[in-house]
């Protein structure tokens, strides 16, 4: 079904470009400018004709295109003035003609104003940077750029600028002082201090001025055009023609270094996707969602990365094995963090299946760990997470355990084939989930193998990083009554397919010459649980809620501009698992212990008082109160630091089957030892232990 819809895409896209290239009047464009021409035409086409749900072309939309054109030109707010932005505004309400009839008039407008204010931008700075700053008056700074308007007048620009970059001296000052060592006394700023932090930002806003005046004008468009393709939702976006290497680190992830996924979000490089077995994945600190605000080097070398193009970012991540780098990151919550990830390859083994058994209470309980829902399109590793999983149940199943716990906490999904297979080990044949097109039927997808390879009590261990493929193996688990979910009071909300279309095979002979022209990531289907809600938006709701640092905020496809809506559809017949009698007294159980767990009731805490301080982004620029805010906030993380950490144990142990078979291909059970070991602290899981015991 799906290759079929990308076969029409792309022959429909081909007829619409063979109209399209007979008529670009080569007379009065450039070859730049018919490519741009063609670009948008095809673009229009591909949206408004395959996306889910396309947005009425309205005024609304137009002017909504033209503010995230803004946006995504100048996310700082400190190049364009309101004097640029009223000339703009000509083109405010007429945006969808624009890209319809292929009519780059405002981005020819923005780019050549863009590169003008850029210059004049990086003139003020250092000239500004030339002179001392004094950080004993009170002064506020807004560290949250949407917030502020465009400058009326260069003397406002000015201001702006003077303050961002006050801004940055302050944390280099505060940066280059041993606070330990202080302890509560109150660090002095001497000049010569003051003048070494200043050169040290002429060093880095030379570099990030250089990096800025490095992107071409491919570069600007593709800015231009997903101011268009984010208006339809946040997972459909244009991505230009680059080098082959770039192309596949942004289609993949699988770039050397931290082994994560980035994507151009609201003016930001922010974290998609954990690659399971990364060093970053090892790390735990870094989690999707984050937005990256700087990456600075071993050697000390930072940049500012905000408002940067994402090839850029991922060059200054990428590096050596064994070198560390350091990200500045702003968290969902609002806070932020410098987090230090030494640069390796994916282990392997550790993106994989893998599971582990506890004794509790005289009771033996199973638990298998998923980070995703993998396969092996090349055949470079012949694994399979369906597979997997089956050889894990059974092993686990062999060793006489009587509970499974599944955890696929930070689990962001993958094959939706492996999560109907893997469905169909706790259930006999049946449908798993369905999947509609604008217009279209809904199908639903089954498991039609009759067997049940474990039909003992489960529990599915969720949080809000567990997304797509996971949230339809759960989702599936709750309808019919088969485990009990735990975790985050929602997961991740995504709900939608993803198809790619590459612009290069909808042009025909005569747009040839225009190669290469790109590809755009569109939006065609969503998912639907088989009572006929959807995760989109909403995601799987746990039966046992845990409190955690996004219970208060909102995470997730929830917190995306122009997410996809709510729907509901027909369920589909299905026969509910009927030996779960235990059930609501287990829930029941839980929900008593955590309101009653020290642990959670300061995890709580901790939330709410994150969800308070979310919005508050405007910051001192004297230095007295910057230390002492930075203070507090050390204490809060001080005392939050091991929330998830036990202070009582569980011993967790490898199973024997998997201790000969590591033994007899000769590997290091060190890797093992110390993830059994972490798990025996890990106060989630011990409360999905007592769950599952309760269940018996």
């Amino acid at each position: 079904m799906i290759r079929k819809k990308i076969f029409r895409s792309v022959y429909s896209l081909w007829a619409v470009s063979f109209a399209l290239i007979s008529c670009i009047p080569g007379s009065t464009q450039n070859k730049v400018q018919q490519r741009e021409r063609l670009i948008l035409q095809i673009t229009f086409s591909a949206l408004f004709n395959q996306h889910l749900q396309p947005p009425e072309a309205n005024l609304l939309f137009s002017n909504r295109v033209f503010e995230k054109a803004l946006e995504n030109f100048d996310v700082s707010r400190r190049f364009f003035l309101k004097s640029d932005i009223d000339e703009f505004s000509g083109f405010k309400g007429s945006m969808v003609k624009l890209m319809k009839e292929g009519d780059v008039a405002l981005f020819e407008r923005m780019y050549e104003r863009i590169q003008k204010r850029i210059s004049e931008a990086e003139r003020l700075a250092f000239a500004i940077l030339d002179e001392p700053f004094q950080f004993n008056k009170k002064e506020i700074y807004e560290t949250d750029e949407l917030k502020s308007d465009f400058a009326k007048n260069q003397k406002e620009l000015d201001i702006k600028w003077r303050k961002y970059l006050k801004y940055r001296v302050l944390v280099r000052l505060y940066e280059s002082v041993d606070h330990d060592t202080l302890g509560e006394t109150m660090p002095e700023i001497t000049a010569e201090a003051e003048m070494e932090a200043r050169n040290k930002e002429k060093e880095q806003m030379k570099e990030w001025f250089d990096m800025l005046k490095e992107m071409d004008r491919n570069d600007w468009f593709g800015q231009y055009i997903n101011a268009y393709a984010h208006n339809f939702d946040p997972h459909t976006e244009y991505y230009p023609p680059q080098r082959q290497e770039d192309f596949e680190i942004e289609m993949t992830g699988q770039f050397e270094g931290i082994g994560a996924q980035l994507v151009s979000r609201d003016g930001y490089v922010t974290i998609e996707r954990i690659v399971p077995g990364s060093a970053s994945w090892r790390q735990g600190e870094l989690e999707e969602g984050d937005k990256i605000l700087r990456v600075t080097q071993e050697n000390g070398e930072s940049v500012d990365v905000t408002g940067m193009n994402i090839q850029k970012v991922v060059k200054l991540i990428r590096g050596k094995k064994g070198t560390t780098v350091t990200l500045t990151v702003r968290k969902a919550d609002g806070s932020r963090r410098d987090i230090s990830i030494v640069r390796d390859v994916v282990e392997m083994e550790a993106a994989f299946a893998r599971s582990a058994i506890s004794e509790y209470n005289g009771k033996k309980i199973g638990y298998i760990r998923l980070p995703k829902f993998y396969v092996d399109f090349y055949k470079e590793t012949n694994r399979n997470c369906a597979l997997d999983m089956r050889a894990e149940v059974e092993r686990l199943k062999n060793e006489g355990v009587e509970g499974i716990i599944i955890d696929l906490r930070n689990n962001g999904g993958g094959t939706l084939e492996g999560a109907i297979d893997i469905a169909g080990l706790f259930i006999p044949s049946g449908p798993v989930v369905q999947v509609k097109a604008t217009g279209q039927q809904a199908r639903v997808l089954s498991d039609r193998d009759p067997s049940i390879v474990y039909d003992g009590p489960l529990v599915i261990l969720v949080n809000h990083f567990s997304a797509s493929a996971s949230e339809i193996f759960a989702a599936a688990m709750q309808d019919y009554g088969r485990a009990i979910i735990v975790g985050s009071n929602k997961t991740f909300g995504k709900g939608t397919v993803q198809n790619m279309l590459d612009f290069d095979r909808a042009v025909n002979f005569a747009g040839r010459e225009f190669r290469p022209l790109g590809s755009l990531k569109i939006t065609i289907q969503k998912y639907y649980r088989i009572n006929g809600g959807t995760p989109q938006l909403k995601g799987v709701t746990p039966d046992v809620i845990f409190p955690d640092q996004y219970s208060y905020i909102d995470f997730g496809e929830r917190e995306l501009k122009n997410a996809i809506a709510y729907s509901e559809i027909s369920p589909a017949p299905f026969n509910r698992w009927t030996q779960n009698n235990t059930f609501p007294k287990a829930i029941q159980n839980a929900r008593e212990r955590i309101e009653n767990n020290p642990k959670f009731i300061l995890m709580d805490q901790y939330a709410r008082w994150l969800a308070d301080n979310r919005e508050k982004s405007s910051i001192s620029l004297r230095f007295e109160d910057y230390v002492s805010y930075q203070r507090m906030l050390k204490e809060r993380a001080t005392k939050y630091k091991d929330v998830y950490v036990s202070t009582d144990s569980i011993p967790f142990n490898i199973p024997g089957s998997t201790v000969d078979e590591l033994t007899r291909k000769g590997d290091d059970l060190r890797e093992w030892k110390k993830w059994v070991g972490d798990l025996s602290r890990d106060v989630q899981l011990q409360e999905a232990l007592k769950v599952i015991y309760d269940m018996r």
